[in-house]
């Protein structure tokens, strides 16, 4: 599974690519299960839009929900 983020950088946002790499390798070599990314970060909109329907993505604000022990109804 995909882990981390390009070039090092552990600040940023998290790329689109990064998410239709995940999506690729569910689809190749997970048939069947769901794709989920959980980040301390944030997604940029061009990897919400790719993830849209394919992956459950969870974000700094969503995990901080989820860690104080809200449902996130998944």
């Amino acid at each position: 599974m995909e882990r981390g983020r390009s070039s090092g950088d552990s600040h940023g946002p998290v790329r689109a690519d990064r998410i239709r790499n995940l999506i690729g390798t569910v689809r190749c070599a997970y048939t069947g299960h769901q794709a989920v990314s959980v980040t301390s970060a944030r997604f940029t909109r061009p990897t919400i839009e790719e993830g849209h329907g394919h992956v459950v993505m969870i974000d700094r604000t969503r995990l901080a929900e989820w860690i104080s022990g809200k449902s996130l109804g998944l």
